[in-house]
C-alpha cells in the first residue's frame, strides 16, 4: 500500500522522449527498523526508485472530535454574525470577502502541507515541552 509520484522533465532524451523520474512510496509502519530507499531502474531517460517508511501510510484526520467542545457555541456565533451582516453587511463586504479568501487559502495551504507530510501536527505537539512552546513565542 502506498502511492507513486512521477515527474516528467522538459529536457529531451533519446528518441524525442522526456526524462522521467518515478518514485514509489510504500507503507511501512514500523519505522524503528529503518527506512528503505533503493534504486529500481536507472538509465538515461528513466529513473525509478522505491521508498519504504511511515510516510507512505494513509491517515485519518477526524476533525469532529476537536470541534465537538465548541458545538454548543456555533449557533450563538451564527446568529450574531447574521445580525451584523444583515444591518451592516454592505459596509463590510470587502473585508468579508478578503477574510473568506484568506481563510480558504490558509486551509488549502495547511491541508496540502499536512497531506504531503511537510507539517506533521500530531508528532509536533507530542514532542513539544512547555519550555519549547514558550521559546517559539
Amino acid at each position: 500500500m502506498g502511492y507513486s509520484l512521477t515527474y516528467k522533465s522538459q529536457e529531451d532524451c533519446d528518441g524525442g522522449n522526456k526524462v522521467e523520474y518515478k518514485m514509489n512510496i510504500y507503507c511501512k509502519k514500523d519505522a524503528d527498523e529503518g527506512r528503505k530507499f533503493e534504486m529500481v531502474e536507472a538509465d538515461k531517460c528513466a529513473i525509478e526508485m522505491n521508498w519504504e517508511g511511515p510516510e507512505g501510510c494513509s491517515f485519518d484526520l477526524n476533525i469532529t472530535k476537536y470541534l465537538e467542545p465548541f458545538a454548543k457555541f456555533f449557533g450563538f456565533f451564527e446568529i450574531l454574525i447574521g445580525l451584523v451582516v444583515c444591518f451592516y453587511g454592505s459596509k463590510f463586504f470587502e473585508y468579508t470577502f478578503a477574510t473568506l479568501a484568506f481563510t480558504l487559502m490558509n486551509g488549502i495551504v495547511i491541508g496540502a502541507a499536512y497531506n504531503m507530510q511537510i507539517m506533521i501536527i500530531q508528532r509536533l505537539m507530542n514532542s513539544m515541552s512547555q519550555s519549547s512552546v514558550q521559546s517559539l513565542w
